[in-house]
């Protein structure tokens, strides 16, 4: 098969993968690390090995960064999920939890900080961040996916962003060769 390049107009600085880890009415979340407040999604950037199979990057990372084993049980292929301040393509996946590791890769280096949050913690832990109203709407965006909350957190919450419908986009992209 051919190799496509890709111009400087068409590829993201990063492809991220990010892991919902779904339990209940509680969604998995880690610390941001040691000298940063707040909680966020197990996420992390797609290795040129793994892409276009984004969801290995998910299941990888939520293993690393929360302990968890898990399965996907769905893609978010509806939204669009940009940061444009870092120009990152974010791929998010809900995930079933098979086992919860009590040793992990990043255990430490998250300070141990992984807990299961229900969604109006979740909210206002995203609204008390110290990030720009980009980064919250998509951080709350995601949330609002993982628990299918779309229209009443927007109303609650007041206005913001609204992700971009996946046909206003580009086609996929893969991550930029180091």
């Amino acid at each position: 098969h051919d190799e496509v390049e890709i111009s400087q107009e068409t590829d993201r600085d990063r492809v991220i993968s990010v892991g919902l880890v779904i339990r209940g009415d509680r969604v998995l979340m880690i610390g941001r690390g040691h000298k940063k407040k707040g909680l966020v999604f197990p996420k992390g950037g797609c290795e040129m090995d793994e892409w276009p199979f984004s969801g290995v990057t998910a299941l990888r990372e939520v293993y690393e960064e929360g302990g968890c084993v898990c399965e996907i049980v769905e893609q978010d292929v509806i939204n669009n999920y940009d940061y444009s301040a870092k120009n990152h393509k974010f791929f998010v996946y809900k995930m079933n939890l098979i086992e919860y590791l009590q040793d992990y890769p990043e255990k430490k280096k998250r300070s141990n900080r992984r807990k299961w949050v229900p969604y109006e913690c979740a909210v206002e832990n995203f609204m008390q961040m110290n990030v720009n109203a980009e980064k919250k709407s998509l951080y709350i965006d995601m949330l609002e996916y993982a628990f299918s909350r779309y229209d009443e957190s927007r109303v609650r919450w007041g206005e913001r962003k609204s992700v971009k419908k996946k046909s206003q986009q580009n086609p996929k992209q893969p991550p930029k060769k180091k």
